[in-house]
Formats: structure tokens, C-alpha cells, sequence
């Protein structure tokens, strides 16, 4: 996996930048699967557990976006649930 790759070889500021940047494309691809699944499952518990596990991927999702723009990523301590 060269994404994996590019990891092992980063250091310092470009390790940071590469692992959030990744982590972002992978809370992005896996909350629109979820987005796709609540909409579509028919189970109701798997339902329930996809829906209620949304909210926080997107939490994750945001906070990498914001660390990902230069910000810090810290939610001054409160947490979304």
C-alpha cells in the first residue's frame, strides 16, 4: 500500500500532515458508507448501532478536517456524542 508507505518514510511535520490527511479520506469514505447503509438497511438493530455511529465519524471526521487546515483539532474540551 503506497499510502502506508509514504508513512513509514515521513517524519516530524510531513508525517503529521500525511497521517491526518489520510485519516480524513478514510472518516470521509466510511461515513458516506454508513450515510448509504442507514438509508438502505433493513436489519433494525444494525440500523440503530449504523445511525447512532454517524454522529461520531463525523465528530472524528471534523476534527480531522480542522487539524488538517492548520487548526489544532481541539474541541476545548467538550466532545459531540
Amino acid at each position: 500500500m503506497a499510502a502506508m508507505q509514504a508513512l513509514q518514510n515521513a517524519t516530524g511535520t510531513e508525517f503529521n500532515t500525511q497521517f491526518v490527511s489520510q485519516m480524513l479520506a478514510m472518516h470521509e469514505a466510511k461515513l458516506s458508507e454508513l450515510q448509504t447503509a442507514s438509508t438502505t438497511l433493513t436489519d433494525p438493530e444494525l440500523k440503530l448501532l449504523v445511525t447512532k455511529a454517524i454522529p461520531k465519524i463525523r465528530m472524528h471526521r471534523d476534527m480531522l478536517a480542522k487539524m488538517n487546515k492548520g487548526g489544532t483539532g481541539n474541541t476545548g474540551g467538550t466532545t459531540q456524542q
